[in-house]
């Protein structure tokens, strides 16, 4: 996996794209080199199928110039925080050496994003464990970040997104 400065994690398939994808946009054309991990395929939505999702996924990362984008086939309104998935977040967090970590913000109406904030704070925490997967050296980013997807709480600061907005 490519070393990147930004990792953004999203729940399902179009999750990051709605929640940061200007943030993401904008980082990439100044320079940042940005990666996309989504939780799971998406396959319990009402909309869609996984094959499409997946297909939209791989165009949306295109489109964002993002250096790589994974999924690490968690079930769908399944996810928990346990060693296989912790172990999961944390080996990209370790592998991309990012500097900045973007999630989902922990209160939203959909248990999946909950699920995926705690997850992934979890792992931003236990990256910079020496015994936790000892094989690979321990990383801890600087940042974590939370953006919105469904609700709206007052923000601690805002990103000017304006040139990257249609």
């Amino acid at each position: 996996m490519e070393q990147v400065d930004v990792v953004a994690f999203g729940a399902h398939p179009d999750d990051v794209e709605i929640g940061c994808g200007g943030l993401l946009l904008k980082s990439v054309a100044a320079g940042y080199k940005v990666g996309i991990v989504d939780l799971t395929q998406g396959e319990m939505a009402s909309t869609g199928t996984v094959e499409i999702r997946r297909e939209e996924s791989l165009k949306a990362a295109a489109i964002l110039g993002v250096s790589f984008r994974v999924n690490l086939q968690l079930p769908d309104r399944g996810i928990r925080i346990n060693e296989e998935s912790l172990a999961k977040v944390v080996r990209v967090i370790r592998e991309a050496r990012p500097r900045l970590i973007l999630a989902p913000y922990w209160e939203d109406r959909h248990p999946d994003h909950v699920a995926c904030s705690q997850l992934v704070t979890e792992a931003h925490f236990s990256s910079r464990l020496y015994k936790f997967l000892p094989e690979l050296k321990p990383h801890q980013p600087a940042l974590i970040y939370y953006f919105l997807n469904h609700y709206q709480v007052q923000a601690s600061f805002i990103v000017d997104i304006s040139p990257y907005f249609e």
